[in-house]
């Protein structure tokens, strides 16, 4: 007995036998708890949180599997670590390109779709458009057409709301305010014709509708607050002109628009009939400035305070001839 205690003394293996006899000591044999991580679908592995795993989860393909993920060991858990403890993610093997915002490629999705619609609409008509064509046009599918416009008839609407607003917004950049009154009414005249004669899109629209007699645009909810601009500006104009003595002032703001347009207009909508019928060049730009030129002096005679229509001579039948007054 004094030998073996002896050899206990002398001997260094006494922590190496305590050391291997502690887990017979514990009261539990319970394996230790492993991190669990999810792999999602592009390869990037997320740390959830801690799991046993001789847990077998309810429903699971396999007892090391739970519904966000594999639990792996404790080895791999801690490769997945950074120095600080915290998940360090697996980066994707593809190089993937930062996305753009939403909201930036909702609107550039949109702008393609109306651009195409334009198009189809313009070409075909309401009736004769199709939705399948306008995604063809966009490289799209229907179902995108369909979350952003609702119905192709919807989608008719922002096609006209959009080519109103083009046209008002052109309209702005003319600053007539800062022109004379009678340079303002001859350069919106230019412009006015310019437009129609460079974008047939909106005649071409404009004749559409006016066979639905212009029942889809009752339905817009902005149209009306577009055009009340180019309205506000030309009775500012007027006004202007009234005070400085060189526009007469009976003229209606909304019946000059409506001169103002019609006359352009018809120069886009009609000049393959007009032009055929009556054998005339109105196609070529030379024929587009000369119609131009003519309509500027038209409107402009019209308006000033020296046009004859000011002073209208009246004429009434008495027993000694006609008497002007």
């Amino acid at each position: 007995m004094g030998e073996w205690r002896t050899w206990v003394r002398k001997t260094s293996c006494l922590p190496v036998i305590a050391n291997a006899c502690l887990p017979l000591l514990r009261p539990s044999t319970v394996k230790p708890a492993a991190r669990c991580v999810a792999v999602d679908g592009k390869g990037l592995a997320i740390m959830t949180g801690r799991h046993n795993t001789d847990q077998v989860i309810p429903g699971a393909a396999d007892p090391h599997e739970t519904r966000k993920g594999l639990i792996i060991n404790n080895e791999s858990a801690r490769r997945l670590r950074g120095m600080d403890g915290r998940p360090r993610m697996k980066r994707s093997t593809q190089n993937v390109r930062p996305a753009a915002p939403r909201r930036r490629n909702a609107e550039r999705t949109k702008a393609k779709i109306l651009v195409a619609a334009t198009r189809e609409f313009m070409e075909r008509g309401l009736n004769g458009a199709r939705v399948d064509s306008i995604a063809a046009r966009t490289r799209t599918n229907k179902r995108m057409i369909y979350y952003y416009f609702t119905s192709k008839e919807r989608l008719y609407v922002a096609v006209l709301e959009d080519a109103y607003r083009k046209i008002r917004e052109a309209e702005r950049q003319l600053k007539l305010d800062d022109l004379l009154p009678g340079e303002a009414i001859r350069r919106l005249v230019e412009f006015t014709f310019d437009y129609h004669w460079k974008n047939p899109q909106l005649a071409k629209l404009v004749v559409v509708e006016n066979i639905h007699k212009g029942k889809y645009l009752a339905h817009s909810g902005s149209i009306f607050r577009f055009n009340l601009s180019i309205i506000d500006t030309i009775a500012k104009v007027l006004r202007r002109g009234v005070e400085e003595g060189v526009l007469r002032a009976d003229i209606d703001p909304v019946e000059l628009h409506l001169t103002i347009s019609a006359l352009s207009l018809f120069h886009v909508t009609n000049r393959y009939t007009f032009g055929t019928v009556f054998s005339r060049d109105m196609v070529s730009p030379e024929a587009a400035a000369q119609r131009k030129k003519e309509l500027v002096d038209i409107i402009s005679r019209y308006v000033s305070v020296r046009c004859p229509a000011a002073g209208v001579l009246r004429q009434e039948a008495s027993p000694h001839g006609i008497t002007q007054r």
